[in-house]
C-alpha cells in the first residue's frame, strides 16, 4: 500500500563534505582563539558575517577570512579596505607625534633584567649573595625626569636607599610636611643650579659635591688610576656586603653600544658566573636594567668626559656618621666658598 504523499517525511539533504570540513575547521580555530562560537549555516557559500567574524590583531592567525581589526582605529575593515598589516601599522605611525622614540633594543651582549637569562642570573647571584644593594635601591627606584638628570636620580635613590634624612621639607607643608629626597631638592650653589644641570648635566666631581653636601660618605675613583682587577673587587665589595653602601658608575654608553654618551647608573648586583654587573638603568624611558660584562662595563668608564678631559670611573657610598653630616650639610655649604 502507498503512503500518501503528505504522509512522506521530508528528507533535507546533508551539507556536502567539503563544507562541513570548512565549518569544522573555523570552529576549531574559534575554540583555540578563546572566541565565541556563531551559529553555523549550512550553506556552504554563504561565509560568516561581519557580526560573526573572529576579530583579531593584524598578524596572527584565525581571523575570520576578509576581515580585519585596525589596532590605530579600534575598527572592522574589509580586505579591500585594509589589505595588510603594514597598511594598520602605517595608520599607526600617522597618529604618533612627529619626532619621537618608544624605547631602545638593547644591544648584545647585553641581557635585560627581566628576559629568561636576566631571570637565571638574578636568581643564581641571590643564591650567591651578591645581590645586597638591590633591595633597598629596587625600594627607591624612579625614572630621571630630564634626559640630562641620570646624576641627580642616582643620587637621589642612593640618598634614600641609605637612609639620610634631608631635614628639610619635600612635600605637604600643610599637612605632616614629608621629609624625602627628590632631584629638585639636590643641587646648591656650590655645585651648579638646577637649570644648568636641565641644560648640561652633571660631572663626577659635581656628583660627588652634591653627595657629600647632603650627608654621603663618598670615595670617587676615577677609572685612569685603577685597573679592571680594582674595579670588579669593588663590585663584589659593594654587592656582598650586608652594610648600606653603594657602587654608582658613570660610564659611556656608546662603548656598551647603546645610543647616547655619558651616564650614572647605580649598581644592584654581581653574577659570578657571567662576570657580569646588574647595572639599575635610571634612564627607563630608554633602556631596561640590563646585566653587562664587568670587562666591558670597565671599558666604559675608561672613556673620557668631553667636559673634564678625565677617564670617567665608579663611586663608593654610604651615609655619612651624625658629625661629618653637621659639618657638610647644605647649609653650611652655601655658606662657604666651593674650592
Amino acid at each position: 500500500e502507498r503512503v500518501p504523499a503528505r504522509h512522506m517525511p521530508v528528507l533535507t539533504p546533508p551539507p556536502p563534505l567539503r563544507a562541513l570540513r570548512r565549518q569544522y575547521a573555523l570552529l576549531a580555530s574559534r575554540k583555540s582563539t578563546g572566541t565565541a562560537r556563531p551559529r553555523l549555516s549550512r550553506d556552504a557559500a554563504v561565509q560568516p558575517s561581519p557580526q560573526h567574524a573572529v576579530v583579531q590583531p593584524s598578524g596572527q592567525t584565525g581571523a575570520a577570512p576578509g576581515w580585519r581589526e585596525c589596532r590605530a582605529t579600534g575598527s572592522v575593515r574589509s580586505a579591500s579596505e585594509l589589505s595588510s598589516a603594514s597598511q594598520c601599522e602605517r595608520v599607526e605611525r600617522e597618529r604618533l607625534p612627529p619626532k619621537s622614540v618608544f624605547r631602545r633594543q638593547l644591544p648584545a651582549p647585553l641581557v635585560a633584567f627581566s628576559s629568561p637569562q636576566g631571570r637565571r642570573n638574578f636568581a643564581e647571584a641571590m643564591a650567591a649573595g651578591q645581590l645586597e644593594p638591590y633591595f633597598p635601591l629596587s625600594e627607591q627606584f624612579v625614572t630621571q625626569d630630564e634626559p640630562t638628570f641620570c646624576g641627580l636620580t642616582t643620587l637621589t635613590m642612593v640618598l634614600n636607599a641609605l637612609n639620610i634624612d634631608p631635614r628639610r621639607r619635600w612635600r605637604d607643608e600643610a599637612g605632616p610636611g614629608w621629609r624625602w629626597w627628590s632631584d629638585e631638592m639636590l643641587p646648591a650653589s656650590c655645585t651648579v643650579p638646577l637649570e644648568q644641570v636641565r641644560a648640561e648635566g652633571t660631572t663626577m666631581d659635581d656628583f660627588a659635591r652634591l653627595a657629600v653636601a647632603n650627608g654621603a660618605r663618598v670615595r670617587t675613583r676615577y677609572a685612569c688610576g685603577e685597573s679592571l682587577d680594582s674595579f670588579r673587587a669593588s663590585l663584589v665589595e659593594r654587592t656582598t656586603s650586608a652594610a648600606a653602601t653603594f657602587a654608582v658608575t658613570s660610564f659611556c654608553r656608546a662603548r656598551l653600544g647603546q645610543t647616547g654618551g655619558g651616564h650614572f647608573s647605580p649598581i644592584g648586583g654581581y653574577h659570578a658566573e657571567s662576570d657580569s654587573a646588574l647595572v639599575l638603568d635610571v634612564a627607563r624611558f630608554k633602556y631596561p636594567p640590563f646585566w653587562v660584562p664587568v670587562e666591558q662595563l670597565w671599558e666604559a668608564t675608561l672613556a673620557v668626559d668631553e667636559v673634564t678631559g678625565r677617564a670617567r670611573g665608579w663611586f663608593e657610598l654610604s651615609a655619612a656618621p651624625l658629625n661629618e653630616r653637621c659639618e657638610h650639610t647644605l647649609y653650611s655649604w652655601r655658606a662657604t666658598s666651593c674650592t
